[in-house]
């Protein structure tokens, strides 16, 4: 491979698609985590998950409260009018007041109802990618490897001698964490992965 030279002259050298490949699989290889680091990671997804899915239950308890007390309070104001005991200008003020408050609620419901609680199963997919990402670039075709490639990397350059990657999120992490000793528990003989 070498430069096409698309943006003018280029001094880089040409590169052999074999010692590319090699780096290809050393980019691949940075995101690679262990099975235990990966089950720890998953126990912590799970567990952050429940707390997750509690909160978001009683925001929505609490939205809801809020919502009947709304309508609570519509339907007196409107039993109050019909009493004579509010007038009509202040029915009309209040009910819309409480209305708008109910819309705003009942966005914030929807937020919390529609949220993407499926988090845990997204990063569950990604340890399982970064924990097989290397055994799997090893025994795949050269346009599987591609796509490969489009999920970890953002761009990758060569400046002649090495590759620059820039992985994609969540990968740069981890990336990142691996080039670290300690960057999770069980990552040194003190610590161990709990499960």
């Amino acid at each position: 491979y070498h430069c096409t030279g698309f943006r003018g002259g280029c001094d880089k050298r040409a590169i052999r698609e074999e010692k590319l490949e090699e780096l290809l699989g050393d980019v691949v290889k940075a995101v690679a985590i262990d099975s235990a680091t990966a089950d720890w990671i998953i126990q912590a997804l799970r567990e952050s998950h429940t707390a997750e899915r509690e909160f978001h239950a009683g925001q929505i308890e609490t939205l809801q409260r809020e919502y009947v007390r709304l309508q609570n309070r519509v339907e007196q104001s409107y039993e109050d009018k019909l009493d004579g005991t509010i007038s009509e200008e202040t029915w009309r003020a209040k009910s819309a007041e409480w209305r708008g408050a109910q819309v705003r609620v009942r966005a914030s419901l929807e937020r919390y109802e529609n949220a993407n609680q499926c988090y845990f199963e997204e990063g569950s997919r990604i340890l399982e990618l970064a924990s097989k990402a290397y055994s799997l670039w090893i025994r795949q075709d050269p346009l599987e490897r591609r796509k490969l490639l489009d999920i970890l990397l953002s761009n990758c350059t060569f400046d002649g001698e090495n590759l620059l990657p820039e992985y994609r999120k969540p990968f740069c992490w981890i990336a990142e964490g691996a080039r670290c000793s300690d960057w999770l528990p069980g990552a040194d003989s003190n610590h161990q992965p709990t499960g």
